[in-house]
C-alpha cells in the first residue's frame, strides 16, 4: 500500500464517523463528481434559507440562556438553553471537520484542478 492509499483509506475511516453513505461511495475510488457534488452541498448552508435557520437557532439559544437572568424562569430553561447551545456548536464542528475531509479528499482525486485553482 503506497502512502496515498494510506492517507486515502485514512480519510475515509474518518470520514465514516460524519457520513457513513459517503464513505462507502468513496471506498472503491475517489469519484470526481461526488466530491465536487458533495462539497457544493457543505457549502450551500451559507446561501438562502439555510443560513437563516443557523442564526435563529444561534440567536435562540443565546436568548435561552440569558431567560433567566431576565425573568428568573429557573433552572431548567438555564440547563435546557446551555444544552442546545452547545448541541448547536457540536453540530458546526461535526460539519467543519466533515467539510476538512471532503477537501482533502477532493485534492487527492484532482490535484491539478486543484492547483490551478490556487493560482488563479
Amino acid at each position: 500500500m503506497t502512502s496515498e492509499e494510506a492517507v486515502r483509506q485514512h480519510l475515509i475511516d474518518r470520514l465514516q464517523n460524519y457520513d457513513q453513505e459517503g464513505a462507502e461511495r468513496l471506498d472503491g475510488g475517489l469519484d470526481k463528481a461526488f466530491l465536487e457534488r458533495r462539497l457544493g452541498e457543505l457549502n450551500s448552508w451559507k446561501d438562502g434559507w439555510k443560513k437563516w435557520i443557523w442564526i435563529v437557532a444561534f440567536t435562540l439559544g443565546l436568548a435561552m440562556l440569558y431567560a433567566p437572568v431576565a425573568s428568573e424562569v429557573g433552572v431548567g430553561v438555564v440547563l435546557g438553553g446551555a444544552g442546545y447551545f452547545f448541541g448547536l456548536i457540536a453540530i458546526i464542528n461535526q460539519w467543519r471537520r466533515k467539510k476538512t475531509i471532503y477537501e482533502i479528499l477532493a485534492v487527492m482525486a484532482d490535484p491539478e484542478r486543484e492547483a490551478s485553482k490556487t493560482v488563479a
